[in-house]
This record gives C-alpha cells, sequence and structure tokens, in this order.
C-alpha cells in the first residue's frame, strides 16, 4: 500500500510519502506532483520518512521531475528529506544527493533556504 499526503508549509509544497513506492505507485505520484506544482511554490519537498521500500522505478521518477523542474522554472526546487537506514544507504549509494538537494528533515528543508553551489547545481547550505 501507498499513500501521499499534500501539505503546505510557507513557501512549499510537501508530500509525505508513505509505504512501499514502487512501480504500481506511478500513477498516485505523478498525481501528487502535478498538485504540488499547482500552488507554485519555491519548494517540493518530498518526505521519504514514511517509506518503508522503495525500488528503482521510483528513483527514476524522481530524477525526471527534478530534471523537468529545472528546465521548466529554475524557481522550483526539488528537495528530498527524512530518508532512513537502508532506504537512506541506497540514496547514498547512487550518489543522488549530488544531483538533488537532501536533508534529514522536512523541517530542515524549511528552515535552511535553497542556494546554488559552485558548480550550479542546487544544494542546501
Amino acid at each position: 500500500m501507498f499513500d501521499i499526503f499534500l501539505k503546505t508549509e510557507q513557501t512549499s509544497s510537501v508530500l509525505q510519502l508513505q509505504g512501499r513506492f514502487d512501480h504500481s505507485a506511478r500513477k498516485t505520484f505523478f498525481s501528487a506532483i502535478k498538485k504540488a506544482e499547482e500552488a507554485q511554490p519555491e519548494q517540493i519537498i518530498l518526505d521519504l520518512s514514511g517509506v518503508r521500500f522503495i525500488d528503482s522505478a521510483p528513483i527514476g521518477w524522481i530524477v525526471s521531475v527534478f530534471h523537468r523542474l529545472r528546465r521548466q522554472s529554475q524557481a522550483v526546487q526539488l528537495i528530498l528529506a527524512g530518508q532512513q537506514g537502508w532506504i537512506d544507504e541506497s540514496l547514498k549509494s547512487i550518489n543522488l544527493e549530488r544531483l538533488i538537494p537532501t536533508v534529514g528533515s522536512v523541517e530542515e528543508a524549511l528552515v535552511v533556504p535553497p542556494s546554488q553551489n559552485s558548480s550550479g547545481q542546487s544544494s542546501l547550505s
């Protein structure tokens, strides 16, 4: 079972993902991303703290959303937050944090404003 809950925090859309994030979640994920974008946020934060499993398909979807947001609007930033345990290790093993800003919690993403590092990629400093 997989669920996504959308809430607005300050100038951010926070998508709280819960459950098994696999290929069967495609429609739910992209529908939630679309709803999050409709609010015209500065950030879309994917809260992965409730995800207990993730496979390669959703990782690809996250990367595609990141690239699409960068192409369409430099103003909206995608941030990953709250990933734990083997999910965190898996994302680090493919160096996803080098591409997509990653923080320990939604609260950190809301407190620390996005910035550009010297390579031009988005990061949180």
